[in-house]
């Protein structure tokens, strides 16, 4: 799985602490719903998207500002003034945090620089460099957008002088962040920066095993000037890399590099990530051991077999690997259970300078501990020589140890005490038995219980380290349990909320859904009762829906929905027209209407208006054809009448005027045109007392004519003057009276009095 991680991302995570990979890979599973890891990887490597997710849960980022106070306080007060001193004012001073995440612990640094700079009146050039393998947290630490919660961190002097309050969040003021710049970097894999004063790389070792802390540990001396400062995590040490560090502070970590340039090359050469690949190495060891003659080995084996003393291979912590020569002087089986450890198998007179030159050997670099002890043997007291010498794997990083056991010339003889009960004491086989030599015998060995003390001391202190790196990792895997236990109660919050909102979204559909078939009963009913036929078309002119009513015009079945209505028959005398006028409408989206007859002399009215959506878009027309064939018969027989009643009226030889309520001329007979000599456009729809030169503008016959209106009265032979055409002023006797029927109608009959 890891191969996979690696060759998506680039990234090795190999030397990782399994416990921390194997932690968020199962938690990645959990969330991912997987149980079976082979499942997981197969899944993880054909979704890039699980790839990137899996990778940023593996980049912890766990950060705060002046995470563990009391470390940035002694930072500030003791370690930054070291540094600044004698420094000159265009001094550019550098530091280094590795592994920054978000940024917190950058701008933490940069606000103490600032104080220290305000503190002592001096000014100089700071560049930051902070980095980290998670762009996204780069790009947060790039920003310098905080929450509210980081006020529990900071003092509020500090909250109000570097920060700016924007809407809910904090933001690190300008001359901040100026001082910084953030990038994306692999602290081991990618070349280091150079030349700084100061790095911070505090719980980042932690994750990694010891073979990784070792090559990062040189990096970092390597990015050190001379005396430049390592600041470390309180779970985090460099006891494998004691040449390369002198402690500042054992507390809180604070180490000052040693060491030249030259040196630093060597380290950067020999240990570093991007030295030789452990391939080529392994490549080139096979190579001369097949290149090694049998001759050789037959000869490095009969030297070893015949001067080399009795040897053991032994790992670090003294498990025996390997024997060689005959060790059963030295070391017997263990009384109890079962062990391979060189100390437990130890005669009792070797026991503690063996566990003392052990601890020795792992501080002497390549020369080892050398150690000389008195061992009870067939009676006598022999003074055996023991060396512990460091050997080192083909990659340089040590692996094992070399014990070796050597007898030297002088043995002692044990001697009988006298029967007083006096204790026995060691008589020298030359007679030497002098308390000088007795005294220096017993500072020697103060001087190695002294040395062995000492040994033990330091032993503590890496295992009290490697505890509180233990207890550091056990508080990261809280604080991500804890993460994931509020994820979880975010989820499951989250996913009853969800079901809420489905139930009310289920209850408002379904009621949608009785809503929506009771509107279609009420529309099946409405279309169904609709005294007039619907036809609802689309676009194309395509059947959408129609009534009952409208078959009386257009043949039309059930399957017909969706069949073109110019592929129908219709039973109108003219239905091209109708589909012409369909396609204006459309084109258009203005209404039309034109009156239509089927082949069965039934007359209707056709009503073609745009169907358009509640968005107002057009989206077909609805035709409405209403039955009209009454009041085209009642238009026709009304015609007649009025046919028939026209031709009565011009068959009288007396003049005839038929007047609406408001004296207007409805109808006037052919001999009221040739008396008068006007037309018919002149007179029709003219006013009574507009007609010719005014002559009937008569009050009188005005009053007389409004009371046949209102009181139904008659006017017979009213007498009046007027001018005539053709023969001048003459009378005229008026006989009128209201023509029964709904409209208040007049007939006005003119008379001429014969002249005497």
């Amino acid at each position: 799985m890891l191969s996979i991680l690696r060759t998506a991302t680039g990234h090795d995570f190999s030397l990782y602490k399994k416990g921390t990979i194997g932690r968020r890979i199962a938690r990645r599973m959990l969330q991912s719903s997987f149980t079976d890891t082979d499942a997981y990887a197969a899944y993880l490597a054909a979704h890039p998207d699980e790839m990137q997710a899996l990778f940023k849960d593996l980049l912890i980022n766990v950060t705060r500002f002046f995470r563990d106070a009391e470390a940035f306080d002694a930072l500030r007060d003791e370690i930054l003034p070291q540094l600044l001193a004698n420094k000159p004012d265009d001094y550019v001073f550098r530091v280094w945090v590795a592994g920054c995440s978000t940024g917190e612990e950058a701008y933490s640094i940069a606000i103490l620089l600032r104080e220290v700079m305000e503190q002592t009146q001096q000014s100089f050039r700071i560049q930051i460099y902070g980095t980290d393998l998670d762009q996204e947290a780069i790009a947060v630490a790039r920003n310098g957008f905080y929450p509210p919660n980081i006020a529990a961190d900071l003092t509020p002097e500090r909250l109000q002088r570097f920060f700016l309050r924007e809407n809910a969040v904090y933001r690190v003021r300008k001359e901040i962040r100026e001082m910084l710049v953030f990038a994306v970097q692999n602290v081991v894999k990618d070349p280091p920066f150079t030349k700084l004063d100061l790095i911070s790389c505090r719980n980042v070792m932690i994750y990694l095993e010891a073979e990784l802390q070792d090559r990062l540990i040189a990096n970092l001396h390597y990015a050190l000037k001379a005396n430049g400062v390592l600041f470390l995590s309180p779970a985090e040490s460099i006891a494998d890399q004691p040449a390369l560090f002198q402690p500042l502070s054992h507390k809180w970590k604070f180490y000052r590099a040693i060491g030249s340039g030259a040196k630093n090359r060597a380290l950067l050469v020999s240990g570093l990530a991007w030295a030789k690949a452990p391939a080529d190495n392994r490549r080139e060891a096979t190579a001369v051991s097949r290149a090694a003659s049998t001759i050789a080995q037959l000869a490095r084996r009969a030297l070893l077999s015949a001067f080399a003393p009795p040897s053991v291979v032994t790992d670090s912590a003294g498990n025996i690997l390997f024997v060689y020569g005959e060790t059963g002087k030295y070391l017997r089986p263990a009384p109890g259970a079962g062990t391979l450890n060189v100390v437990d198998m130890a005669h009792d007179g070797l026991q503690p300078e063996l566990r003392a030159a052990l601890l020795e050997a792992a501080g002497q670099g390549p020369q080892g501990s050398i150690r000389e002890v008195m061992l009870h043997s067939n009676g006598e007291l022999q003074k055996v020589a023991i060396s512990v010498r460091p050997l080192s794997s083909p990659d340089g990083t040590r692996q094992s140890l070399l014990v070796s056991f050597q007898d030297l010339a002088r043995k002692v003889a044990l001697a009988a005490t006298p029967a007083s009960g006096d204790d026995s004491r060691l008589v020298n086989e030359a007679g030497e038995g002098s308390a000088d030599r007795r005294i220096l015998e017993l500072e020697r060995d103060l001087a190695q219980t002294w040395e062995s003390l000492q040994a033990t001391i330091e032993r503590q202190q890496i295992s009290n380290e490697e505890l509180m790196s233990t207890n550091e990792e056990l508080q990261s895997a809280n604080e991500e349990l804890q993460s994931t236990v509020e994820e979880l109660e975010t989820s499951k919050e989250e996913l009853q909320s969800v079901n809420e909102e489905l139930v009310t979204v289920n209850a408002e559909l379904q009621a949608n859904i009785d809503q929506l078939g009771s509107t279609q009963d009420d529309l099946r009913n409405l279309l169904d009762n609709v005294s007039g036929g619907l036809l609802f078309l689309d676009e194309q002119l395509l059947i959408r829906r129609f009534t009952s009513a409208a078959a009386d015009l257009y043949p039309l079945v059930a399957t017909d929905v969706g069949r073109p209505l110019a592929d129908i028959r219709a039973n109108l005398v003219d239905d091209q027209q109708l589909l012409a006028d369909a396609q204006a409408v459309l084109a258009g989206g203005q209404a039309c209407q034109r009156e239509v007859q089927t082949r069965k002399c039934l007359w209707y009215q056709a009503r073609l208006k745009p169907y358009r959506r509640l968005d107002d878009r057009l989206d077909g027309l609805v035709i409405t054809f209403t039955d009209i064939s009454a009041r085209v018969a009642a238009e026709s027989q009304s015609r007649a009448a009025q046919h028939f009643a026209q031709s009565i009226i011009d068959s009288v030889r007396v003049p005839l005027l038929v007047l609406d309520a408001n004296l207007t001329v409805v109808s006037a007979s052919r001999s009221f045109y040739q008396r008068f000599q006007v037309g018919r456009e002149a007179s029709i729809g003219q006013r009574l007392y507009d007609l010719g030169d005014g002559q009937w503008n008569i009050p009188a016959l005005r009053e007389l004519l409004a009371s046949i209106l209102s009181r139904d009265q008659v006017v017979e032979e009213l007498a009046v003057d007027c001018e005539l055409p053709a023969h001048g002023h003459g009378k005229m006797l008026l006989n009128a009276r209201r023509i029964p029927g709904e409209a208040a109608l007049i007939l006005l009959a003119m008379e001429e009095v014969p002249r005497a």
